[in-house]
């Protein structure tokens, strides 16, 4: 009797009771329920944290649209210069309205797809590609595009947006900013520019230093 008194107050232990003998040889049993407690709610952040893109983090802290997002995006390569007068154009004008980001420089342009008809493309930016290749290959290219020279009709050293393209495609008398070499090289890639003729068919007009 004993025996089965103990077996029955350890399995009661176990269950989570508690036996308690009394003076008279009964039991009193006490069940010890524990209290679930409730999960706890995660609370909303109010002030969320916005995560940029890894892709390219500087197109999302500059203004304006990629320049892959409109018609200068491989012009050069889309109307090639074929040896005749006519495909001297597209020719392209480019004023540099911020360089205030390291990376990413802000601009406007006009697309002269002939003398007497035109395009403005305002507000696009232009990313650096800071690759070890593309530094590579990008410097024979741009040697050619800053030689760039116009022999007859030209505005000399007065920088127009067109459709007279200036005499030289940078000006070599003026200060480039900090960062103009991967630029510019990138400027090149991206409208797949190529030297061709006896012609400007890109130029820089000028550079906002005062920023937007």
């Amino acid at each position: 009797m004993k025996l089965l008194k103990s077996s029955l107050l350890a399995t009661l232990i176990l269950a989570g009771c508690t036996a308690t003998p009394n003076k008279d040889g009964g039991t009193t049993v006490k069940l010890n329920i524990p209290i679930l407690s409730q999960p706890a709610v995660q609370q909303q952040n109010p002030h969320p944290t916005t995560v940029q893109s890894s892709t390219n983090e500087n197109v999302n802290t500059v203004i304006g649209k990629p320049i892959a997002q409109t018609n200068l995006a491989g012009i050069f390569s889309k109307h090639p210069w074929d040896g005749s007068a006519a495909s001297y154009f597209p020719k392209v004008a480019l004023t540099v309205t911020d360089f205030s980001h390291p990376d990413c420089w802000v601009a406007d342009a006009v697309i002269w797809w002939s003398a007497a008809k035109s395009e403005n493309v305002n507000n696009f930016n232009v990313c650096a590609n800071k690759s070890l290749g593309a530094a590579i290959n990008g410097a024979a290219v741009l040697h050619q595009f800053m030689g760039q020279s116009q022999i007859f009709y030209h505005t000399g050293n007065l920088r127009t947006m067109g459709p007279k393209p200036p005499q030289f495609a940078i000006n070599t008398a003026e200060q480039r900013p900090q960062g103009f070499v991967d630029f510019a090289q990138q400027l090149i890639a991206e409208t797949g520019w190529q030297a061709g003729p006896a012609e400007v068919s890109m130029w820089i007009v000028n550079f906002n230093k005062t920023g937007r």
